[in-house]
């Protein structure tokens, strides 16, 4: 058809009043078209950023599953305080490096793969020491007939020692889950030097990322030290 036409060829209607619709639709299909343009392709939304950690969160401990850990850490203390001490009458020492072992097993056990406080894990591994001294000086006051509580100053220290020791050891085995658990998470990030030499859209260095990265690092890295700290203390203060 004519541009300059002022009849329809084929039904003789007046073209005046349907071409300005026409030019407004091919406007918008225009506009339509250069919108999609801008837009990313689908395959290239769904891609992340490869400078971000690939991670999902970690699901909160659930109350019950840590007092099933609390239960199971003093359970098998008063268990083997039974059987070493008296059933197979091995050293104290064994007893007490046994002692210090299981909590942090059932705690690193049990709280794997969870997200959970500093300060909710010092509290369950209080409860853990002191509830399992007590229940030991119950049984040796019981099977030995001798008095509940120490009868001297050094008695008493040691108890306090041995109750410090039981509960770092519980807390070092939370804190080396944790670490695990970051150190996972980690590997699925891009290494340092990548971080390092990669620059953004604009041309400028991830300072922000390597210092993320870098944060990361240190995070996973203090539960080890205290940990490995705690369980030292522990055992210098059985062994010394």
């Amino acid at each position: 058809m004519h541009p300059q036409a002022v009849l329809c060829p084929h039904c003789r209607s007046p073209l005046g009043l349907v071409a300005p619709l026409t030019e407004k639709v091919a406007a918008l299909e225009a506009e339509v078209q250069r919108l999609k343009a801008q837009l990313p392709h689908e395959h290239e939304a769904e891609q992340p950023d490869p400078r971000q950690p690939i991670t999902t969160p970690l699901p909160p401990i659930s109350a019950p599953k840590a007092l099933v850990a609390v239960l199971c850490a003093v359970g098998a203390n008063l268990l083997l305080h039974v059987l070493l001490l008296f059933v197979y009458d091995l050293p104290p020492l064994v007893l007490r490096l046994s002692t210090l072992a299981a909590p942090a097993m059932f705690c690193f056990l049990l709280f794997r793969r969870h997200d959970f406080s500093t300060g909710s894990l010092l509290a369950s591994a209080a409860v853990v020491a002191v509830t399992s001294v007590l229940g030991m000086l119950a049984i040796t006051a019981h099977l030995d007939m001798v008095p509940f509580w120490p009868q001297s100053p050094a008695e008493w220290r040691e108890l306090l020692e041995y109750t410090l020791a039981i509960a770092l050891g519980y807390s070092a085995g939370g804190f080396l889950a944790r670490a695990i658990d970051m150190a996972s998470r980690i590997r699925k990030s891009p290494p340092l030097l990548v971080l390092l030499l990669k620059r953004d859209e604009s041309g400028r260095w991830n300072v922000e990322h390597l210092a993320d990265r870098i944060n990361q690092l240190v995070t996973s890295a203090t539960p080890v030290v205290t940990g490995a700290l705690g369980a030292y203390s522990g055992l210098r203060s059985l062994l010394g």
